[in-house]
């Protein structure tokens, strides 16, 4: 015990001091904290930045960023978004919607003809806050495991066949990706349940592209990218060259890596389909925040879980999936935590796992990135990360 309370106290003596000493020593446990989950964690690399009053305080990397050539990773090593482009999507749905040339609350074929009507109307709203039905991924395995006869067996085959097919044609508009989902039913009728919704996101770009008659990378650029000063935010094309991108690798049992799984997120742009750095994702929030994407009472709106209705939050299945009131705003998470308030997004995709995170109450704003999928860390990261930062943040 007097071996485990001297450890404690030693521990606790070292993050003060950290605290108290300046910013080398902080940035020496953060750059520690790093290098100890690359290596916990089995990570081929990790890049993160902090942001802190308007400013990024720290933007760094460790590890590889390709493993067979000994690549390292640095701040400038670029990495797939996955579901955080979710958020960027939303914030020009947003000012569009300031600008007079989306009703957030109109049927979606107003803007997107390409999607065709349902046996309910669908708002763009809905689909912001993942409340529209419109479907996410299939689980083909467990579809097959229940089929009824050889016909539906057939059937399911053949989808799954075309889905995997997708996941290798490079999409060069925002109307085609609606194919694969588009004639299908919706799983509830729209704001009577909640259900997370890639293709939902896919359908937001068509939108988008239809309301302004602007393509929905160049609404991205003029919105988002400018504005947000992000130099190196681009689209992920997996056929391209593209200078600093990382290798992608997928998580095995006994911490053994393996090459991703095959993914051209051309499809999915508008739902997770760019590469980024960690600096570029953290310019992007405290520009957000300070409202010059949005405005400030959107920034309010889209960071507070969406009030779906005392019906809906009798459902059990909102109760389970979503605690409180809710854990999701307009195309933003908001993550659970002991004592404060948080809001961003994470994702996963083959070769990625990536989360964004802003507290307000320590104005504290941090972006992490990595090149590999199943890294479940993040959260207890962040929260490290937080701690060191708290310290420091009080003290000096």
């Amino acid at each position: 015990m007097k071996l485990l309370l001297l450890t404690v106290s030693m521990f606790v003596s070292g993050l003060y001091s950290v605290a108290v000493s300046g910013a080398d020593e902080w940035r020496s446990a953060v750059t520690g904290a790093m290098k100890r989950h690359v290596k916990n964690n089995g990570l081929p690399s990790l890049q993160i930045a902090i942001g802190h009053n308007g400013k990024i305080i720290f933007d760094d990397a460790t590890g590889y960023a390709d493993l067979e050539n000994r690549v390292l990773a640095t701040k400038g090593t670029l990495y797939r978004t996955a579901s955080i482009s979710k958020w960027m999507t939303a914030a020009v749905t947003m000012k569009l919607s300031e600008q007079g040339l989306i009703d957030l609350d109109a049927d979606v074929q107003n803007y997107c003809s390409n999607y065709p009507k349902k046996k309910f109307s669908i708002s763009t709203r809905q689909i912001l806050t993942h409340t529209s039905g419109i479907r996410h991924y299939k689980n083909f395995d467990e579809l097959l495991e229940h089929a009824v006869d050889e016909n539906q067996r057939g059937l399911i085959k053949h989808e799954r066949n075309a889905t995997i097919l997708g996941l290798y044609r490079r999409f060069t508009d925002r109307k085609m990706p609606l194919e694969g989902f588009k004639n299908d039913p919706l799983l509830f009728q729209p704001g009577t349940d909640w259900s997370y919704s890639s293709h939902g996101f896919r359908l937001i770009g068509c939108i988008l592209e239809g309301a302004s008659g602007k393509l929905y990378q160049d609404l991205l650029q003029e919105l988002v990218f400018t504005p947000s000063a992000m130099a190196s935010i681009t689209e992920d094309d997996a056929w391209a060259i593209v200078p600093n991108r990382a290798a992608v690798y997928r998580a095995m049992k006994g911490k053994k890596l393996r090459r991703a799984d095959m993914r051209d997120t051309s499809g999915n742009l508008p739902a997770g389909g760019h590469l980024s750095t960690a600096g570029d994702l953290a310019r992007f929030v405290l520009t957000f925040n300070d409202g010059r994407l949005v405005s400030l009472q959107n920034v309010t709106l889209m960071t507070t879980p969406y009030d779906v209705g005392e019906t809906l939050r009798n459902k059990s299945s909102w109760r389970d999936a979503i605690p409180s009131k809710g854990h999701y705003g307009y195309g933003v998470m908001i993550f659970p935590s002991e004592g404060s308030y948080r809001y961003g997004h994470s994702g996963q995709q083959p070769g990625a796992s990536t989360i964004v995170i802003y507290i307000p109450e320590q104005d504290i704003t941090l972006a992490v990135m990595t090149n590999m999928k199943g890294w479940r860390g993040y959260i207890s990261f962040t929260n490290e990360l937080v701690k060191i930062l708290s310290l420091y943040l009080k003290k000096v």
